[in-house]
């Protein structure tokens, strides 16, 4: 027997008129398409919250399947092996598809099933991206001139090579085609979606079954600030770190950066060696090469264009400044770390 607390016996109070009201809101089916590699934390918290919906609402509010492109077993990233329920089939413009990708690699999406999920598109079937799956379905063209949520550690890369998609740093988008980023941000959409379909009231009962503590909304960031990553308290220290993650196709020089927060070229020099025991020049070059680094491993850019795109003018530079760096070419790096190609990359979420 499940108890129920008194703050959520009044939620399920609050919530029950709503769900008497809403009948054509019932049995919304969604089809789990999950890619090779799928992250399994993101489809879990994509899947759960309308299940615990279910359980809240005291009936069937939602219902789901999973499917591949033929019906075979699927591997998530952690290893487990999914039986699916279905191959991808035909659905109906009242269902729902909900792509599911992670560590995808480029050779295991074939172009016929993205071309089955431009059809669906065009005949009015909804479809929602999370995770992996976004840089999958931009690389199809599913999605584009669109607003997207992508996985911070990818969204370099993601930028780079799809610049008709603009990236938002929340943790969830609602746009033409919804984007979850990854990891809990599933859950943060579909318990935006369950809000939006019988109320917050039950969004809320939800959350708490799954003992979250709190539902994000789509401008809530995906990481924390830089103050809380880097154990600042200093102001000025971090809108000068701001600056220069903002900054890294077109560097700023330290008389601009320091300006712009109200210090002089000293002021700024003795802050980053007090809290950071380096000189701003070289915390802004380790953010440029860092950069580069995720974009050898993640793209098949040239290494002059990935030149570029960290603000050097001279591949020559460039190169030279990577073995520094790494003490090893930024041919080399590539030579060993393969990039998995434009639409797949390795996720944490």
């Amino acid at each position: 027997m499940t108890f129920a607390s008194p703050d959520q016996s009044r939620l399920m109070d609050r919530a029950a008129p709503h769900l008497r009201k809403s009948p054509g809101r019932e049995n919304q089916h969604f089809i789990f398409l999950l890619l090779d590699q799928f992250t399994h934390l993101a489809f879990s918290c994509a899947v759960e919250p309308l299940r615990l919906a279910n359980h809240a609402g005291e009936r069937e509010l939602y219902s789901w399947e999973t499917c591949s492109e033929d019906g075979a077993n699927v591997q998530a990233s952690n290893g487990v092996k999914v039986a699916v329920d279905r191959s991808l089939g035909t659905l109906t413009a009242r269902e729902t598809l909900v792509v599911v990708g992670g560590r995808t690699p480029k050779n295991s999406v074939s172009s016929t099933l993205m071309a089955q999920v431009r059809r669906l598109q065009a005949h009015g079937v909804k479809i929602i991206s999370v995770c992996g799956a976004t840089s999958v379905l931009a690389a199809a063209g599913v999605i584009k001139n669109q607003t997207c949520a992508v996985h911070w550690d990818i969204s370099d890369a993601f930028s780079e090579l799809h610049p008709s998609v603009e990236i938002v740093e929340g943790a969830f988008t609602l746009d033409r085609i919804p984007t979850a980023a990854g990891g809990a941000a599933a859950a943060d959409l579909m318990l935006h979606l369950i809000g939006q379909d019988h109320g917050p009231d039950l969004a809320a009962l939800v959350a708490d079954q799954m003992v979250y503590t709190g539902i994000r909304g789509p401008q809530a960031p995906q990481t924390s600030s830089i103050q809380a990553r880097f154990g600042l308290r200093n102001r000025h220290l971090a809108m000068a770190m701001q600056l220069m993650e903002t900054h890294l196709d077109d560097p700023l020089c330290m008389k601009d950066v320091a300006r712009q927060i109200g210090l002089s070229v000293r002021q700024l020099e003795r802050l980053f060696q007090r809290h950071l025991n380096a000189s701003p020049n070289r915390h802004y070059m380790v953010l440029r090469m860092t950069r580069a680094r995720k974009l050898l491993s993640q793209t098949e850019l040239s290494i002059t264009d990935i030149a570029l795109a960290c603000g050097f003018t001279s591949p020559s530079h460039f190169s030279k400044k990577y073995r520094e760096y790494f003490g090893q070419s930024a041919q080399q790096h590539r030579t060993v770390n393969a990039p998995f190609g434009p639409s797949s990359f390795d996720l944490v979420g």
